[in-house]
């Protein structure tokens, strides 16, 4: 069977965009579709010995794979240890155990993914029915989900919701027990990471990231038939849907996801976040300037909506400068987690950072609450309620929070009296941010089928948006996973230390007394995720996806605010790391899934990221 068999030159999958790929294969093969369906470089995608695997130079072509001999493109699938969910059997206890008998010829199809990646799902629906033209016999598939939704180790509550996701995903869905099927997802750097194995010898022929559907056939069939199985040709016989022709099917699917309506998901601890009344009192607390305790300082001081509802700045500047970049809000009913180390699991409690905080606002939750008692108890007290008896200056000092004598002085009810209407106020500025919405782009108007919308340039970028794996981390409309990685983005200090982002955001959300299961919750069960968290040395410098929605006005960029233009920004991508940006300014270790690519993209790439500003 004469299919193509690639390697990508320069190390870049954006490469397939320009066309830099280097075949094997017969040259009417080379019309066979890359981007995100090709193979990956680094040996991620090269084809291993031609022919059966006895051709391959074995003694026994039945004998286990003991690796390559002078060539490191080809090698044995390692014995990764995995397990299976409690109530399916005993589990295997590692890949090595899928390992087929002597006259079983076939492949072992191994797809590692995690669960933050949106794309990954859609492919994992479409597995079952690319499988289908295959002898049953000659093909096992083994699914191991390497990650949770927010990016660290899976628990077993993790496979069971892909499981349930998922349901048409052929073969053994598995987890890795201890992380290590990360170092899988290094070899081609983008995810989903299926990798086609002789199931006899183990050995790799071939390894795809995030390929597509057309491609991941046509390799299929390859690397059976190299192992001796059936011969079987692919049919893509059926008309192409009306898509712009730069794009495959999936790939157009991905675009679709983009511009899909923005509809926040329910916000179940705040029982008013919906409502019209809260919103519009949450506006008029957002602009207050004299609700902090410097006055001058407003929520709106920081979120300005010319700026992206950012501020302009490098790091935040309320009384004092901050340490770290304001970030754009008005996709932030969309978040998990919030803050960029996930310290607040609701919008409301994330509301109640900056109030106290002595570098933001340096208010108090006293000082908060005699400010709606005196501008705008009748639309509070038309919500929430009544408002304690905030006028007994004697019960209710001036200015207090936790901590400070004023207001542990008060007796308990009073205490909690005063920290309700603190919450309240969190709670009504939550309803308003709910209201927020990005800019329409000029995407939306392409992706409806006006092709012409977008420059030539801009939708060269957005393929490469797609094929470099920008997509993994960045999709659906408010393009973000809602996850946090390491991308090994620098602190705001060039001495240091790192910024150690989730592994602490976890402690501080534990802490918190505002959790979603906390007693200010107004539906206590749904914090019960709460209890799912894990740490582990992974989430060590995992910083949470920014939205890439109205990207071009809300720079500087980098939680640290230290990329100054978004080709500084493709710059710390393309390089995989800059080198004065290591050492102290970073923390942990790069997430394997971060793909890095060719720096010649890099003006493509910037030109779609301005289309998603609203240019």
């Amino acid at each position: 069977m004469a299919l193509k068999r690639c390697l990508l030159l320069g190390g870049s999958l954006l490469g397939v965009v320009a066309g830099l790929n280097a075949c094997e294969a017969p040259q009417e093969a080379a019309t066979a579709p890359g981007g995100a369906g090709a193979p990956v470089a680094g040996g991620a995608g090269v084809s291993g010995v031609s022919g059966s695997a006895g051709a391959a130079g074995l003694p026994d072509p039945c004998a286990l794979w003991s690796g390559p001999e002078g060539d490191d493109l080809d090698t044995r699938l390692p014995d990764l240890p995995i397990q299976k969910m409690a109530d399916e059997g005993e589990a295997p206890s590692s890949l090595h155990a899928f390992r087929a008998a002597c006259e079983r010829p076939g492949l072992l199809v191994v797809r590692v993914e995690p669960a933050w990646c949106k794309q990954c799902g859609k492919r994992a629906d479409r597995v079952a029915p690319l499988l289908l033209p295959f002898p049953k016999e000659q093909i096992d598939v083994v699914t191991v989900l390497y990650a949770g939704p927010d990016n660290a180790h899976p628990t077993e509550a993790d496979l069971r919701a892909w499981q349930q996701a998922h349901a048409t995903l052929p073969g053994l869905l598995t987890r890795s027990s201890d992380g290590t099927a990360s170092s899988l997802v290094r070899r081609a750097k983008v995810v989903p990471t299926i990798f086609l194995v002789d199931r006899r010898t183990l050995r790799i022929s071939n390894v795809l990231g995030a390929p597509s559907d057309r491609f991941f056939v046509e390799q299929v069939a390859s690397s059976l038939e190299e192992v001796g199985g059936a011969v079987v040709v692919p049919d893509f016989s059926e008309e192409k849907p009306d898509v712009d022709a730069l794009f495959d099917e999936f790939e157009w699917e991905l675009v679709q996801d983009m511009v899909a309506p923005l509809i926040p998901p329910p916000s179940p601890s705040n029982a008013y976040a919906d409502r019209a009344d809260a919103a519009a009192l949450g506006a008029l607390l957002f602009e207050d300037l004299e609700l902090s305790g410097a006055a001058g300082i407003s929520c709106a001081t920081c979120h300005r909506k010319d700026k992206g509802f950012s501020d302009g700045l490098p790091t935040a500047k309320g009384v004092s400068v901050g340490s770290l970049n304001t970030p754009a809000i008005d996709t932030a009913a969309w978040n998990r987690w919030f803050f960029w180390d996930g310290r607040t699991d609701s919008l409301w409690s994330q509301a109640l950072g900056p109030p106290e905080n002595p570098v933001e606002t340096a208010g108090s939750r006293l000082h908060v609450a005699h400010r709606i008692k005196s501008a705008y108890a009748a639309p509070y007290e038309a919500i929430f309620g009544a408002l304690p008896p905030l006028e007994d200056s004697e019960r209710f000092p001036a200015n207090g929070k936790p901590g400070e004598a004023a207001f542990d002085a008060m007796t308990k009810d009073d205490q909690e009296a005063v920290t309700r209407v603190f919450v309240n106020m969190g709670k009504a500025i939550e309803a308003f941010e709910r209201t927020l919405r990005p800019p329409k782009t000029r995407l939306e108007d392409y992706a409806a089928g006006n092709f012409e919308a977008l420059t030539p340039l801009e939708r060269e970028g957005l393929k490469g948006f797609l094929a470099s794996g920008c997509v993994s981390c960045h999709s659906g409309p408010a393009m973000s996973d809602g996850a946090f990685h390491n991308i090994l983005m620098p602190s705001s200090s060039p001495s240091g230390p790192g910024d150690r982002g989730r592994i602490d955001g976890i402690d501080k959300l534990l802490g918190s007394p505002f959790r979603a299961d906390g007693p200010y919750s107004d539906d206590p069960k749904v914090g019960a995720i709460l209890a799912t968290l894990t740490k582990g040395d992974e989430l060590l410098g995992q910083i949470k996806t920014p939205s890439l929605r109205g990207i071009s006005r809300s720079g500087p960029w980098g939680h640290g605010g230290t990329f100054a233009s978004l080709e500084d920004v493709m710059k710390h991508y393309g390089q995989a790391k800059v080198q004065d940006l290591m050492g102290p300014r970073t923390a942990g270790e790069r997430d394997p899934a971060v793909a890095g690519f060719g720096g010649g993209h890099n003006k493509e790439l910037v030109a779609f990221l301005l289309v998603l500003g609203g240019g």
